[in-house]
Order: C-alpha cells, then structure tokens, then sequence
C-alpha cells in the first residue's frame, strides 16, 4: 500500500504545477493527504500499529500545537495568518497543515537515524551504564538535529510557493527575510522539528521488520528535494528559492549519505 500511495503522490505532485486555480488547490491538499497516507502506511507496515499512533499523535498533534500557537502569539515562526484556500481549519489552523509535518515528520526521523547510527555507542561489560546512557543520549540529539534539519530545508521550498499560492501571508516581523520569509520561521521550524523527532524518535521502536524496507522513504525524499529544485527552477521561475533551498537539501543529503564527514568514535 505505500508504494502505491508514493507513486501516486508522485502523480500528483508532477500535475501541480501543470494546473492552476482551484484545481491546484485540490491537487495542493490531495498530495499532502496522500503524502501523509504513505508516510503512515510506511510506518505501521514497517514498525508496528503502534508506531503509527505514535506518529499521528505527535506529528499531527504535535504540528496543529505549534501552528496554532503560532499563528496567534507570532512564536517561534514569526507573525503570520492563513488564507482560506487550504480546507477546514481546526483552531484556527488548515487541517491539511499538521498532516505536513507528519508526512515529512517520518522520513525525517529515518534519515536522523541513519546518520545517529553512524556513532558506535559503547556495547558490553567494558562500559558502566552512565556511559552508556551518555553516548546513548547524544545519538539521540545528532537524530534530532539532522532530522530537523530535513524539514527546514524542505520548507525553504516550502513557504516562498505557499506563500505566493496565496495559502498563507507573513505580517511585520523583525530581523532578515529570504525569498519573502522571515528567517525566523526557519529558525522556529528547527527548533519545532528538533523536538518533534527527539519524541517521535523515543516513541517509535528502531527495529524495521525486514533488511532494506526503509529505501522506499529513501526515494520518496530524495523525489522531494529534486522535483523542489526543478520546480522552482522550470515552472515557477524563482531561481533564488531553488537556490536557497537546493544548497541547504544538498547539505543534508549529503549528511544523510555519510559524504561530507566521519563521524568521531564516541568513547568513555
């Protein structure tokens, strides 16, 4: 089922920027709900029932938290306020916005992990348990960090096309502003993603049920950036945005691929 929901999620996301109107705006909501479908589909089939809950509770919830917090105190994203052309709202927040930070939130968590593994955690008699939970807490962070670092560079694509979708509008905020974003947002959208992998990453058992069922969020990521990149580039004709967001998701990748560093040996 979620090779299915990817390649159609796939469809639609190519048909996006061929439609305008109010057909863009449904295939804008569909691909979310579709995106979300096979990020969960991913995790129940590949963790457990349970780790899609986990998933659902503090992604979704945790999203429509931060977002409604948001939009009302200007806190941690700066001040902004929704349009009506995303469907429904719940406290004042599109439904389809914290089904975003889910569908992102899972493939986020994955590459963190892949690159915390890299850390050789202490193992056996040899280490006393403080050190072991020492080392063990800084794999947890490096998740935390590299998966935050997946979502702000994906919303540096992000924001700049929803934004000129007319899907949301920034009001008067302080400090720098990047491709019409404040780059506070970008800063809150760390801070937000840092915590929300750092607890989805203690929730949900890191054990997938067969060698190599992860490549499928592989590839669906790696579609996210590139068709990003080109999209900015070929339809939208925003350079910059293309720019800023190309530079910042190569980084990452290439973190994720364990080609700009080594990681050091983490000892007692």
């Amino acid at each position: 089922m979620a090779i299915g929901l990817a390649v159609l999620n796939v469809v639609l996301q190519i048909g996006y920027p061929l439609t305008g109107g109010s057909t863009r705006r449904v295939v804008t909501i569909a691909s979310v709900v579709v995106f979300f479908c096979a990020s969960l589909a991913h995790c129940v089939s590949t963790r457990s029932w349970r780790s899609g809950l986990a998933l659902v509770m503090i992604c979704v919830g945790g999203g429509l938290a931060a977002e409604s917090i948001g939009w009302r105190t200007g806190w941690p994203f700066g001040n902004y306020r929704y349009g009506t052309t995303l469907g429904p709202k719940l406290l004042g927040v599109p439904m389809v916005v914290p089904l975003a930070w889910a569908m992102m939130g899972w493939p986020a968590l994955l590459a963190g992990r892949r690159v915390g593994r890299r850390f050789p955690v202490v193992k056996g008699i040899s280490a006393d348990e403080s050190t072991k939970f020492r080392l063990g807490c800084r794999v947890q962070v490096v998740t935390a960090v590299v998966g935050s670092l997946v979502l702000s560079s994906w919303d540096l694509f992000l924001d700049p096309q929803m934004v000129g979708a007319g899907h949301w509008r920034w009001l008067t905020t302080p400090g720098p502003w990047l491709n019409g974003i404040p780059l506070v947002n970008t800063v809150g959208w760390f801070i937000v993603g840092m915590l929300m992998v750092f607890v989805l990453d203690r929730a949900v058992p890191n054990d997938p049920t067969m060698p190599g069922c992860d490549t499928l969020m592989w590839v669906v990521l790696a579609w996210v950036w590139f068709s990003n990149i080109v999209g900015q580039l070929v339809f939208f004709r925003h350079p910059m945005v293309a720019l800023a967001g190309g530079v910042a998701s190569s980084v990452v990748a290439l973190i994720v691929a364990g080609k700009t560093f080594r990681l050091p040996r983490l000892r007692p």
